[in-house]
């Protein structure tokens, strides 16, 4: 079964700002289809390294930038970790203080 949006229809986001944190080839890849897809109003994108996030801009992967989680955590609607899985824990201590009651958190990270 195929499904086509009708063009005259306005897509109304899922959520109005995505922060992805960690901007490599999932991360980077995510942004990339949540801004194609409208799921999202804006779609933000941090990274520790400031080159890498403008180099995401300069590509089109993402509306925003940040290397401040403190400035970017709490204007997000939800939070997408996108780093490997042994950053987590520092990670969470970082973001925990700016995350809002009703932010939904959620992460990419495998284990096998």
């Amino acid at each position: 079964m195929t499904s086509q949006k009708d063009p005259h229809v306005e897509h109304q986001p899922g959520v109005s700002r995505v922060l992805i944190i960690g901007l490599g080839l999932i991360g980077g890849s995510l942004a990339a289809a949540l801004r194609k897809s409208g799921f999202a109003k804006t779609v933000v994108g941090s990274s520790r390294k400031k080159e890498t996030v403008d180099k995401a801009l300069e590509l089109g992967v993402i509306d925003e930038g940040a290397t401040d989680l403190a400035e970017a955590v709490p204007t997000a609607d939800m939070v997408v970790l996108c780093s490997p899985l042994g950053a987590y824990p520092s990670l969470l201590q970082a973001i925990k203080p700016y995350l809002r009651e009703d932010t939904v958190l959620t992460d990419v990270g495998s284990v096998k």
